[in-house]
């Protein structure tokens, strides 16, 4: 009998994931891909009895198959399923005769096979919608059948990801936490029940949050592992996987469970509420009719793609940044195993609801990886306002933004206040009523010199050192926390920049989240009224 080592990866998957732009289809094709790549349906595609599933996450998969022959009737039933169960979803197939004490040396040679398999042509051709053929219209081809709910035309792609999506809907809530063990809580399949604020624009956040260097700690754990025995080997790789599966597992439960906690139910009791520190971005929560007399409730977040040391989900654009640095956070705390600690950057793509999905991701996506590339290994946060132009780069999006004008990205774990993300959120956007934030009431009684930060600070330190010492004279009180107090500058490495212009952005669109200790007096206080921040939040930083 010999051994055979199977490598299978989805060509794609962005493509194929937010082929639509309704979040009902997404979820469904993002659930379509995992379940694809699911571990015991590799087991029935190549037989329970001789296959080994290594590792089984992202879109991909890796397989160690015993039989008397090559296993083309596995990758013919594999092949099989995916026409049937995901049309539209491409994957390459790869497959090495495996010598005993060499799965190091076959696993980097699979990969470099799969890698170059990807950038060679598909065999299949999209069939365009033209002349004789319907539009489908959720993807813009050519449509095979009728939506029967809403009598539009779709494609068989578009069908078998609207059909998942609506399982997924029709899933049942879980109990929120006590004391509103009464309500239901159901993540959304429509981007308009993530939560929105009657008569003001509606941001959606996109978050994609990856892990940083995990390619080369795998390449150099391949590298180390040349001498271990399969049986070892086997056992650390699926150590390793399973781990960092935790990790994007933990920064999912911190996210859901942040929100969570920040739910209460309005004064008058017949609905909820999503509460931060900065009153004025609370926000209401969508609900719906529940049964057997619990009520439903839509939480403002929802999980899109998962696998590997990736996550993304979207939010409600106000609690977006709150949430990326938790989840980010949460990520770091977990020891991948054999390759040792590992971290994560965050990229936040704050865009309008309606907004191309895909772009919103790929944005996100580059926001990450600028992030990865300014503060190597480090934990890490970038976001924008706004999609950018067809074809544009973020550079050049930026270019406006004169060199010291935006501290962008952030650190999210640093001792110094420069670049910091705790500098930022507490220093300048903190709602401390006795800081210098520019949440605090002095600042908050001027916003329409807070509004001239901007212009301001593009004139330079000088002229605004020049502003902030007249406004003093009026009232002392304007003074801004240090290290900004003098300019607004502060200078790091040789390099002076300020952060007010990304605050000032911040300032009617991030929403602080943090542990929230409700006391007895909470419950007693009509809607809207607010505990001392010493008292609401008394359980510190997460």
């Amino acid at each position: 009998m010999s051994q055979y080592l199977v490598g299978l990866a989805a060509r794609s998957i962005q493509r194929y994931v937010f082929a639509s732009n309704r979040l009902v289809d997404i979820i469904g094709a993002s659930a379509l891909v995992e379940e694809l790549f699911d571990a015991e349906k590799l087991r029935h595609d190549f037989g329970p009895l001789n296959t080994e599933v290594l590792t089984s996450q992202g879109g991909s998969a890796t397989l160690l198959v015993t039989g008397d022959t090559p296993p083309t009737d596995g990758v013919a039933c594999f092949s099989r399923r995916r026409l049937i169960t995901a049309p539209g979803v491409e994957a390459d197939v790869q497959i090495l005769t495996h010598q005993t004490g060499s799965l190091a040396e076959e696993l980097l040679l699979l990969g470099a096979k799969l890698t170059e398999a990807s950038a060679a042509p598909t065999t299949s051709v999209p069939h365009p919608a033209g002349a004789g053929f319907a539009s489908c219209r959720a993807t813009g081809g050519a449509a095979s059948g009728i939506d029967p709910r809403t009598h539009t035309p779709l494609s068989r792609q578009a069908a078998a990801a609207r059909q998942r999506g609506l399982a997924e809907a029709d899933r049942r809530g879980t109990p929120l936490p006590t004391p509103l063990h009464n309500w239901s809580a159901i993540e959304p399949t429509e981007l308009d029940h993530l939560g929105r604020t009657s008569g003001q624009r509606s941001l959606i956040g996109v978050v994609h949050i990856d892990g940083n260097g995990i390619g080369a700690k795998i390449e150099r754990w391949l590298q180390g592992a040349k001498d271990l025995a399969d049986a070892e080997f086997i056992a650390q790789l699926v150590g390793w996987s399973t781990d960092l599966s935790l990790c994007t597992d933990a920064a999912w439960e911190e996210v859901r469970q942040l929100t969570e906690a920040a739910i209460h139910e309005k004064f008058d009791g017949g609905s909820l509420q999503l509460r931060g520190e900065v009153e004025d971005l609370n926000f209401g929560l969508v609900e719906q009719a529940g049964g057997a007399g619990r009520k439903s409730t839509f939480l403002p977040i929802r999980k899109i793609l998962q696998g590997g040391d990736d996550l993304t989900f979207v939010c409600e654009g106000r609690i977006a940044l709150s949430l990326a640095v938790a989840a980010t956070t949460a990520f770091g705390e977990h020891v991948a195993g054999t390759l040792g600690p590992v971290s994560a950057c965050a990229g936040v793509a704050l865009v309008h609801s309606h907004s191309p999905f895909v772009r919103a991701y790929d944005l996100a996506n580059q926001l990450c990886e600028n992030a990865k590339q300014a503060f190597s290994g480090e934990a890490a946060l970038d976001w924008q306002l706004g999609l950018l132009e067809p074809g544009q780069s973020l550079a050049e999006a930026r270019k406006p933004l004169l060199p010291g004008l935006t501290c962008r990205p952030y650190r999210l774990q640093s001792d110094a206040p420069h670049r910091s993300w705790a500098a930022l959120d507490e220093l300048l956007l903190g709602t401390d009523p006795g800081g210098d934030s520019l949440r605090s009431p002095q600042w908050s009684a001027v916003g329409a010199k807070v509004r001239t930060f901007p212009a301001l600070a593009r004139r330079g330190p000088d002229v605004l050192a020049s502003e902030l010492r007249a406004w003093r004279i009026v009232d002392n009180r304007l003074s801004l926390p240090p290290p900004y107090q003098t300019n607004g500058f502060a200078t790091s490495d040789g390099k002076t920049s300020t952060p007010l212009l990304d605050a000032v952005e911040l300032l009617s669109r991030h929403q602080q989240l943090r542990p929230f200790a409700a006391s007895a007096q909470d419950t007693d206080r009509q809607d809207g009224e607010q505990l001392p921040f010493g008292e609401r939040f008394q359980a510190g930083r997460p």
